[in-house]
């Protein structure tokens, strides 16, 4: 008899506990999903168990599931009455009747002896919906104070956004942002921060800063500026941007307006950003803007160390500096290299523009006489032994000779002109240069207006 009492209690224990681990699991499957069921579980958990913890997921479950739990609520006040869910309770319950008084003094006192970020969450939210941005921002602030970590901050950011507060957003995202430059991307974690500073950087007008964090957004910016032709702003929003190959696109805004701009001051960098984004890109009209700036100020050396890089432009380059002996060796090597005819005779013209006096022009007529000479070439040598009245008369017939390819070339006809000048054939001279002053793109050069004016001037 007494061993079958034992056996019977045993028997009942083991139910009890089957039972109990079934409403556990039942409670906690049904969290979330199906609050009502998963509050009837812990009800009945804390009914045989009277562990104040099943009465108090009870609660929550009602709050989920919008159930009434006074009775639990009221259960709990008399098991616990200083219990961290009830006052949580009293202070949503202060919030419905729009005690915000009462409700953030309640708060307040909880906060500071519990890290909650849904209440502060809550709190901060529903005051800021109601229009009380000011309490909101405080209650946001407060927290973030006192429990500095990753959700206070983003709670308390969230705030600042909402009451246009956005230098602050900048001032505390600022190392977030660091670090995710220096990793050159962003994570998971840091994406919603990100997200909050971008946001204040673009209320700010703060375009400078966001290249890293959107690069479209601020591309699409740069772009309207330079329809606008709004250089100066495009300088603006462009000064920090880092000068590496990622950031070609913006680092070319840059070099465009500075090109635009046209400011010596600003000439050191345009050179130095030039040849980086010839570096990045291979693209010859960097190197062609550059060397045009840089042939505009006179910088001499600059313009040689680029010349280096690219064949053609060396010659252009060397052109407009007047190194003619420069320009002598590079198409005689040309030359060389190709046995073409024409850059043989360019190398001696340039030969002889560097030193026209002390030239063997016999050996030049010889090559020019075997023909493919250019008419740009005809009229360089023309020219030369016309100004320097070295053979005037030649120098006539070999532009005469040019102009049979392009009898309109306004340049080709001024130094015929100045040819007929020379030998005062003042008529000829006068009728060609009224041809070449109605060219508008020739008639405004100084050397030009010389000729005109000289000739104007011309009598038998």
């Amino acid at each position: 008899m007494y061993w079958s009492k034992i056996i019977l209690i045993c028997f009942s224990t083991l139910l009890l506990a089957s039972n109990l681990d079934e409403l556990r699991l039942e409670a906690l499957l049904n969290e979330s999903i199906n609050p009502k069921q998963s509050n009837q579980a812990y009800k009945e958990l804390y009914n045989k168990t009277k562990l104040k913890a099943y009465l108090e997921e009870a609660i929550r479950q009602a709050f989920l599931g919008n159930l009434n739990s006074e009775f639990e609520i009221d259960e709990l006040r008399k098991i616990d009455s200083n219990n961290d869910l009830i006052k949580k309770i009293d202070i949503v319950k202060l919030i419905e009747k729009k005690d915000y008084k009462n409700a953030k003094k309640q708060y307040f006192e909880f906060i500071n002896k519990n890290e909650d970020y849904n209440l502060a969450n809550a709190m901060s939210k529903e005051l800021f919906n109601q229009g009380l941005t000011k309490d909101a921002l405080e209650i946001s602030k407060k927290y973030y104070k006192k429990y500095e970590n990753p959700y206070s901050l983003y709670l308390y950011l969230e705030m600042l956004n909402a009451n246009k507060n956005y230098k602050e957003v900048v001032k505390l995202t600022e190392n977030i942002n660091k670090i995710a430059e220096a990793n050159n991307k962003a994570d998971e974690e840091q994406a919603p921060f990100l997200a909050l500073r971008l946001n204040a950087l673009k209320e700010l007008g703060m375009w400078d800063k966001i290249v890293r964090l959107d690069p479209k957004s601020y591309s699409d910016f740069i772009m309207k500026l330079i329809k606008e032709k709004d250089f100066k702003n495009v300088e603006k929003y462009t000064r920090n941007i880092p000068n590496e190959p990622d950031y070609s696109l913006f680092l070319l805004y840059r070099f465009n307006a500075l090109y635009e701009l046209n400011n010596k001051k600003y000439l050191k960098e345009f050179n130095t950003l030039g040849l980086s984004l010839y570096e990045y890109t291979k693209n010859i009209d960097i190197l062609s803007s550059l060397a045009q700036k840089l042939l505009e100020n006179n910088k001499k050396d600059e313009l040689l160390k680029i010349a280096n890089l690219d064949e053609d432009l060396a010659l252009k380059i060397y052109f407009n500096l007047k190194d003619y002996k420069k320009l002598s060796k590079s198409f005689m090597q040309k030359a060389l290299k190709t046995s073409n005819n024409s850059y043989l005779v360019e190398s001696y013209i340039y030969e002889m523009l560097d030193n026209p006096f002390d030239f063997d022009y016999f050996k030049l007529d010889e090559l020019v006489a075997k023909g493919g000479v250019s008419a740009n070439m005809l009229n360089i040598y023309a020219y030369t032994i016309i100004d320097k009245k070295i053979d005037i008369n030649k120098g006539i017939k070999l532009v005469k000779k040019a102009l049979e390819s392009e009898p309109n070339n306004a340049y080709f006809l001024d130094t015929l002109a100045w040819g007929y000048y020379l030998i005062n054939d003042c008529k000829n001279a006068k009728i060609i240069m009224q041809k070449v002053m109605q060219n508008e793109e020739v008639n405004k050069e100084n050397e030009v207006i010389l000729h005109n004016n000289r000739i104007n001037k011309c009598k038998n």
